[in-house]
């Protein structure tokens, strides 16, 4: 039997979430938009802190984090895009070491160059 009770609760909790991820889009544009970076806490990562890049950016880009352009992120996730998380994190441990991405990450298969 259907419990409507309990698919309520589950369609609030999603309303919720895209709320968020519509505020955090919004908040991350116009960030971009005015300093040219922005700074995500991503949970898939281990809480690790990124630094967003604005494409046009020229000037300060802060420090000690690792980036990520516009560019990569259309990469990772344009056209709607799901990146699998274990695939998201073996990219960012690539990044740690200077590497960029090159192009679409299809499941299974990665392209990267390193900055050396």
């Amino acid at each position: 039997m259907l419990d409507l009770a309990v698919w309520h609760e589950r369609i609030k909790g999603l309303d919720l979430e895209l709320i968020k991820a519509k505020q955090t889009a919004w908040n991350t544009e116009e960030l971009l938009a005015t300093q040219g970076w922005c700074l995500w806490r991503c949970n898939v990562l281990g809480n690790d802190t990124i630094a967003i890049i604005s494409d046009s950016v020229e000037g300060y880009i802060p420090e000690g984090y690792i980036t990520y352009t516009e560019d990569e992120l259309r990469r990772l996730f344009g056209d709607g895009y799901s990146l699998d998380p274990a695939m998201l994190r073996l990219i960012h441990e690539a990044k740690k070491f200077g590497a960029k991405v090159l192009g679409k990450v299809p499941y299974g298969q990665i392209s990267w160059s390193s900055a050396n």
